[in-house]
């Protein structure tokens, strides 16, 4: 084996960069840093390198502990895979997905929030302010639904938001709490769905319910309705 050299062991690591790496070493006395080696047989393995620098006797020496990390670059590589699996799964979403933590911060945010809020990115969500975006008349449902599920409850919630250049949408939100290892409530996630068309066509039947479509006046049913409220008012 001590015929063998660096680059033998480590053919990431070429022989022109080691006096480079002698003088780095030497000046900071020790690093730590991620190659890869090389067995007998061929095989390629992760390693994690801890080089220590010290002279003995007037003589420069660097001993390093390598060590195998070969599952932990496999457990980051499956990792890796399942979040952009669930990014791709989040993002191809059309309706608004968030998770939000227990201060109210947003934590993260799909494409489909991103375009309904009107904003390129979540760190604009955050500097803006969550709340921000909706109308201060339902700041304090909004504020209860989020109480109700960092207690480990389900919510839902209709409300009017306003996007970062003033468009106002009506949406329905669906929120449930997020667990952490030990069973406590770490996130809320929630599923936001613009319901404004629909609204609209709500309001347009109630007005076509109580005006005349010829004389645009109100019509019987709206004047008996009316006259219910008033003599329910004056009894």
């Amino acid at each position: 084996i001590k015929q063998l050299s660096v680059v033998d062991i480590d053919p990431s690591f070429p022989f022109e960069k080691w006096p480079a790496h002698w003088q780095e070493l030497k000046k900071n006395k020790n690093l730590r840093f991620e190659s890869i080696h090389k067995t007998r047989d061929g095989t390629i393995y992760p390693t994690e390198i801890v080089a220590n620098y010290f002279d003995c006797d007037g003589e420069e020496y660097i001993c390093a502990l390598v060590r195998d990390i070969s599952e932990r670059k496999a457990f980051e590589q499956a990792l890796r895979e399942k979040t952009d699996y669930l990014n791709t799964i989040l993002n191809s979403e059309p309706e608004c997905v968030k998770v939000v933590d227990q201060q109210g911060q947003l934590i993260e945010m799909n494409q489909a929030g991103l375009k309904l809020l009107e904003v390129d990115s979540v760190e604009e969500v955050q500097k803006y302010g969550l709340l921000n975006f909706v109308l201060p008349e339902f700041h304090l449902l909004f504020q209860k639904l989020h109480h109700e599920v960092f207690l480990g409850k389900t919510a839902t919630l209709e409300f009017v938001l306003q996007s970062k250049h003033g468009k106002q949408h009506w949406v329905d939100t669906h929120a449930a709490p997020l667990y952490d290892q030990n069973g406590q409530v770490k996130a809320m996630v929630a599923v936001t769905r613009d319901i404004t068309e629909r609204i609209n066509l709500l309001q347009e039947l109630e007005a076509q319910a109580h005006k005349d479509f010829l004389t645009g006046l109100s019509n019987r049913r709206h004047f008996f309705a009316l006259a219910e409220q008033e003599l329910s008012r004056t009894q």
